[in-house]
This record gives C-alpha cells, structure tokens and sequence, in this order.
C-alpha cells in the first residue's frame, strides 16, 4: 500500500493545483440591506481557543489568548458607547501553559492547554482539578474539547502525534483509543482510525451519539455507543484532504456535513445520499480561500463561509452562492463566525490584532 501511495503523489499532487467544479451564482441572491459593524477589539496576542459559554457569570463569548481569559457580553446591549467590550475572566488558579481548548456548561470550565494538562474549574469556586498522565491521558497537549451530559470528548495533539478520548463527568474515569508514541505507519495505513494524528476539532451533529472528528489532513466519524469508526477523508480516490487548522473549519448538522479543504474550496457530505462533493468558490486561488464556516441552524442548507474580508452564503442544496458580501475596508481572515436566528457575529484577524463584527442577519 506504501508503494502504491507514493507513486500517486505526483499525481495527487496535480490534482491539487486544478480548481474544478466552482459553485455558480444563484439568480435569487439574499439581499443585504445593513452593513456589519465593529462592536469590539481585542488585541492580547494570537487568539488560541474560542468558544460559546459562560464562565463566573461571564460570556456568551469565550476567548483565549495564551494563558489568559476575557469574554464578550453578545446576549445584551453592545457596540460601540454601549461600554460593553472583551472583560478579563478571573480564574480562581494560574494557568501557566496556553489554552487551546475551552468548554463549559453551568457545573463546569474546562480548560485543555498546550503542555499543562486538563483543567477543571468548578463555576461553584470550589477548588479546580488538575488532568494529566497520571490520570491515563496519553500526553498532556490538549487541541480540542466537546462537553456532552455526563462525558467530556478530548483531542489531544503534540507536533503530528495525536489521540482521542473520553472523560467520565461523573467518575472522572478516562478511556483513550490509542497510547501516544505508537509510530505511525507509511501511507495510507497511518490514516486509519482511531486517530494517531492531532485532534482538532470534535464536533456532533445532533448532540446524540454521532461524532465528527477532524484531524491533521484526516476526517473521521464516530458512533460513540458502538466505537464504530469511518475513515471520511480523504476517501478512496480522493486526492483532497480536510483542513483542521483554524478556530472552525468543521460544521456538521442534521442532513450536512462541511469542512474546508486544504486546496481551497468547501468538501460537504450530505447524510442522506452518503456523497461528498468538492465545491469551489471562484478559480481565483485567494477568493477561494476559506478561513472559517457555519451551517445555519435555522435553514440547514445554508452554509456560510469566511474568507479573506468576505463572507459567502452557498446554498447546499443547489449547489449555489445565494449571496456575497465584502467588507469595506477590511481583507483580514474571519477567523471565528456564528450564526444566530437574527444575528451574525464574526471575528476578523488583521496584523495580530482582533475585531468582533456584528451584523443584522439578512431575510431570506
């Protein structure tokens, strides 16, 4: 297999460099009447773990920029003279390695950090609770977290080297699929499941039991209850491979499943016929640069993709973009984007500096 994969590089390789299949326009393009507005700036370094939540009473928004914490108050009044802006979360221990993954519910913080374990964080104030080797993890860099009832979904990662596992809520008992340090194997066997690669992004569909787990170059699916794992992508013949990197290049919901692509453009799988297509958006190579995606909750079949100042919408039923909007003045990566029934927020990264956009959902 080893042999085989090598000599199709060149190939691979080809196919790569060729921008097929670009997604046409719709004739019924959702109009945009209001343009989006800066309403908060944050400039503490690079950005390495975002999420929704609360933490001491602090939220909707969770941002991590190294060892330190802030929030953002969407749920209210905000924008610019309102006063509300990115607030510091005081954290009740010293976190001396830099966060890289965050949950949270109303029992708990979580906090996955490069180098320095898991930390649990009681929104109670009681005394927080330290995760690491010793507790059976098989490393203690932490890429990703997913909180579901009862159990907490970890991706770990270190350089190339990576591992998947399941922490009890309760028990505090913590099951893993892979020791770290197994040598990964030559070609296509290294991308078998579980996982050997860093873990990035760990996101379900449903909340049930179906899990999506995006690795380096490498996307898989899990049902949890079975351990039934899927290698997703690259699929048989699939020259392609999922970009994990980012705040959030995975999206899964109901009957759709997008994640970008390493080449450019958007790769969906729609649940229901078993099929992934590779959509670009323009053969122009930085117009089809995607940085971040969303499907939207209230019309599924709406995928919203960030790019370089621009947000598209493309309608994954057709196959179409139904509406493009380029931000004035402003060609940074969306980095972070978030869809609510009537309201989008967006984080846009420019020169190492972060500006938190809101904009009045457009009717469709």
């Amino acid at each position: 297999k080893s042999a085989v994969f090598e000599s199709n590089l060149a190939t691979k390789g080809a196919k790569l460099n060729e921008i097929a299949i670009v997604a046409a326009r719709s004739e019924h393009q959702v109009p945009t009447t209001q343009n989006p507005g800066v309403i908060a700036s944050l400039d503490d370094g690079p950005i390495t773990a975002c999420s929704g939540g609360r933490a001491f009473g602090k939220g909707s928004l969770l941002v991590a920029c190294g060892t330190s914490l802030k929030s953002f108050d969407w749920s209210g009044t905000f924008g610019f003279g309102s006063g509300t802006d990115f607030e510091k979360v005081n954290l009740p221990v010293k976190v001396e390695a830099p966060i890289t993954a965050i949950a949270a519910d109303d029992q708990d913080l979580w906090l996955g950090t490069d180098g320095g374990g898991l930390i649990r964080v009681p929104q109670s104030g009681a005394a927080p609770t330290m995760f690491n080797e010793k507790d059976g993890f098989p490393m203690s860099s932490i890429r990703s977290l997913l909180l579901m009832p009862g159990r907490l979904l970890i991706g770990f990662g270190r350089g190339m080297d990576g591992s998947f596992g399941c922490l009890d809520a309760n028990t505090l008992k913590f099951t893993g699929t892979k020791p770290s340090g197994i040598t990964l194997k030559a070609g296509e066997e290294s991308l078998q499941p579980p996982p050997r690669r860093s873990v990035s992004q760990i996101k379900t569909p449903d909340g049930t039991n179906t899990f999506w787990i995006a690795c380096d170059s490498v996307l898989y699916r899990l049902k949890f209850d079975s351990q039934e794992w899927s290698l997703q992508l690259p699929s048989h013949n699939q020259p392609d491979y999922p970009q994990a990197g980012g705040l959030r290049t995975l999206s899964p919901f109901k009957n759709y499943v997008a994640t970008i692509m390493s080449s450019g453009g958007v790769a969906i799988y729609k649940v229901s016929v078993d099929r992934w297509t590779h959509l670009n958006l323009s053969t122009n190579r930085i117009e089809n640069d995607i940085t971040t995606l969303a499907i939207d909750l209230d019309k599924p079949n709406y995928l919203w993709l960030g790019g370089h100042g621009k947000i598209t919408i493309l309608d994954m039923d057709t196959q179409k973009i139904v509406c493009e909007y380029r931000l004035a003045f402003h060609d940074g990566a969306i980095e972070f984007l978030v869809i609510f029934q009537g309201d989008i927020f967006f984080i846009e990264e420019s020169s190492g500096s972060y500006e938190l956009f809101h904009w009045d959902k457009p009717k469709f």
